[in-house]
């Protein structure tokens, strides 16, 4: 198996020291929570490549960001919105950049 994508080189350095503190009472820090996120985006990822029968994960990254991409242009906003809630948070974050919705 491939190695997984560090997501971690788009870490601003500003939030390096914030993934230490404590968020509210939980016991789940914030860089337990980001580490998360990586590996639900890296398990999409994994089942695409698997599903393409690819062997070039940074060419899955590639595809899955530009459909993903041009079904949230073409969907109504709120759709768009809907679709966005079900993808794991920085796959999320992702799909978001870049986006100014002019659809009602």
């Amino acid at each position: 198996m491939e190695k997984p994508i560090d997501f971690s080189q788009f870490t601003p350095p500003f939030l390096v020291n914030i993934f230490d503190i404590q968020i509210g009472c939980e016991n789940m820090t914030a860089k337990e929570d980001f580490d998360a996120a990586v590996r639900g985006t890296n398990e999409w990822i994994d089942n695409l490549k698997l599903q393409l029968g690819w062997q070039d994960r940074e060419r899955v990254y590639a595809v899955l960001l530009a459909t993903l991409h041009a079904l949230r242009d073409c969907l109504p906003r709120d759709e768009a919105i809907y679709l966005a809630a079900e993808l794991p948070a920085l796959l999320r974050g992702f799909y978001y950049a870049g986006w100014a919705s002019r659809r009602p």
